[in-house]
């Protein structure tokens, strides 16, 4: 076990390296890179656990000097602690990547950021604040004109409205989660 332990952390570490020099490379597009990303937080929180929270915390202080990937860094850290049902650790990780991205202006990953929120506390079954951050991430999708986001809050605002019995809201939000999805797989 300990060997198997050290060898997925060697390659984790690895991941997360090759994958910051990857994308320092290439000019950034969140629908390119998305596919190649969501590994990293699903094999780091359901295989490694703790020694994974090791290197993704080190991953921040590779990132210091471009203090723009930091939000999706601590966002990737607050998931983990989310699949691991640290929901509190996993707040304040996201609400941290929010106040840095706010900092720098960086709505896209603001808007990431209140998805991850929004996502936390429903998970928590705190519907009340998942909405208001779902809204949030609405408007700076708008905003910005973020699809993916938007599609994600369109998609959380329906399931929420649905669960509290707002079935027009549910609706709308629905429709609008359908409108998009269309626009972005077709």
């Amino acid at each position: 076990p300990l060997s198997l332990c050290i060898g997925g952390s060697i390659i984790l570490l690895v991941y997360v390296l090759v994958s910051g020099v990857f994308l320092r490379a290439i000019p950034y597009d969140y629908d390119r890179y998305q596919s190649m990303q969501a590994p990293l937080a699903e094999s780091a929180s359901l295989f490694l656990g703790s020694p994974a929270l090791i290197f993704l915390n080190e991953s921040l202080k590779a990132f210091e000097e471009t203090p723009v990937d930091i939000p999706y860094s601590l966002n990737i850290i607050g998931k983990v602690y989310v699949k691991r049902k640290d929901y509190r650790a996993a707040l304040r990780y996201q609400q941290q990547a929010y106040a840095i991205a706010r900092k720098l202006d960086a709505r896209l990953d603001m808007a990431r950021s209140q998805l991850a929120l929004a996502e936390t506390y429903d998970k928590k079954n705190d519907k009340i604040n998942a909405l208001t951050h779902y809204k949030q991430a609405e408007q700076l999708g708008i905003q910005i004109g973020a699809k993916n986001e938007l599609k994600l809050a369109y998609e959380g605002l329906a399931k929420i409205y649905d669960g509290q019995k707002d079935y027009a809201n549910a609706f709308n939000y629905q429709r609008l989660f359908t409108a998009i999805k269309d626009t972005l797989y077709n």
